[in-house]
């Protein structure tokens, strides 16, 4: 956390959850490279996205980008939000992609009360104490990472990739760009 800034943003999306409801928007640059990069992590997460919008977001997300020379992935979420529960509008931009080919693979993965969540078919299930054996296997496999539509190539224009989506409450989506 910036010291500079405390944890004053925070109290202030809190003391005012309207405007957490707003339109999102987030910037991944990936064109800047730094040397050979060892992930530790699948990918990165994306807590807090209005830090994002200062100086020092602007730059992290910048250098988290340049880490990884042929695929960024970024995690949105709707999560412990007031409001009307309305979902809310996403668009990430993807910026200094380098790809010569011109596009990119774009892959939308979600959990949500539909994807992912063996929970829902746990509820639907009737909630079993006790669980056969088909009914383990089915709820382990709803609980695996879904797409929430078919991978697609999209056009690289000026060095950049827009991803636009809603995203309910409760949820979260992982959006992987692959060049």
């Amino acid at each position: 956390m910036n010291s500079q800034l405390g944890p004053l943003p925070c109290l202030f999306f809190l003391a005012f959850p309207g405007l957490a409801q707003q339109p999102v928007e987030i910037r991944v640059d990936g064109g800047a490279t730094q040397g050979a990069f060892r992930p530790l992590y699948a990918c990165f997460g994306h807590d807090e996205p209005n830090y994002t919008y200062t100086a020092n977001g602007m730059k992290l997300v910048g250098e988290l980008a340049a880490l990884i020379p042929v695929r960024v992935q970024i995690r949105a979420h709707h999560l412990l939000v007031t409001g009307d529960g309305a979902a809310a509008p996403v668009r990430l931009t993807f910026a200094a992609v380098p790809n010569a080919s011109g596009r990119v693979l774009v892959e939308h993965f979600r959990i949500d009360g539909g994807h992912s969540n063996s929970y829902t078919l746990w509820k639907r299930m009737g909630s079993p104490a006790q669980r056969s054996p088909e009914q383990y296997a089915r709820m382990e496999a709803a609980g695996q990472l879904q797409l929430l539509r078919s991978p697609e190539w999209r056009a690289v224009k000026d060095g950049r990739v827009a991803i636009e989506f809603q995203l309910r409450r409760q949820a979260v989506s992982l959006v992987r760009v692959s060049w």
